[in-house]
């Protein structure tokens, strides 16, 4: 049923622990807030065994805006659900960065097929990325791109951060770990806590 896929794909995609990101209104490209001195902060909490760091944007295209997500997977996953192309090829294809998985609202809305070559509209000129997948996505209509959070900051020369995702050690205490996250948030200005 279409509820039990939406289920799924939530089940999937948030599998952080606690996720910290940009207030409304903060632009990544302006904020301190998830620069590398506070990520490490971060990761040397008591209690956290790793983060997902995520940098999303809109960026225009000739066919309108396209929503780009360019992240580093933490210790569980991707938390992408690959339902066209072989999922193992696709990670493989992330994983080295010149590849990219696409929505299915994206794939159908430009009739786009794994294989292809899709050009974006990078800051360093118009670059091709191998199509490796179509992901599961109930969250744009419009479509979204995701690539590996290293190869957006070479091709957009863009280091900023739109959020993280921190996940628990198996020995943590979740609430002493949300309320250092809470802490570390409220000290930020710019960060939100979920």
């Amino acid at each position: 049923s279409f509820r039990g896929s939406v289920a799924d794909w939530l089940d999937q995609t948030l599998q952080a622990d606690f996720h910290l990101r940009l207030a409304p209104g903060v632009a990544a490209g302006n904020s301190d807030a998830l620069r590398p001195d506070a990520i490490a902060t971060l990761r040397g909490l008591p209690g956290v065994a790793g983060l997902s760091l995520g940098r999303w944007l809109r960026i225009p295209t000739a066919d309108g805006g396209l929503q780009i997500r360019a992240i580093e997977p933490g210790p569980q996953s991707w938390g992408l659900s690959i339902v066209e192309g072989d999922p193992d090829t696709a990670r493989r294809g992330f994983e080295r960065g010149d590849a990219v998985v696409i929505s299915e609202s994206l794939a159908r809305r430009r009739k786009i097929a794994v294989g292809d070559r899709f050009v974006l509209p990078a800051a360093s000129g118009p670059i091709g990325f191998e199509v490796a997948g179509v992901f599961r996505d109930y969250s744009s209509d419009r479509g979204a791109v995701v690539m590996r959070l290293g190869a957006f900051r070479r091709h957009w020369q863009d280091e900023s951060l739109s959020g993280v995702g921190v996940y628990l050690a198996p020995d943590a205490d979740a609430g002493d770990v949300r309320r250092a996250l809470e802490r570390f948030a409220a000290a930020s200005g710019q960060l939100q806590l979920a």
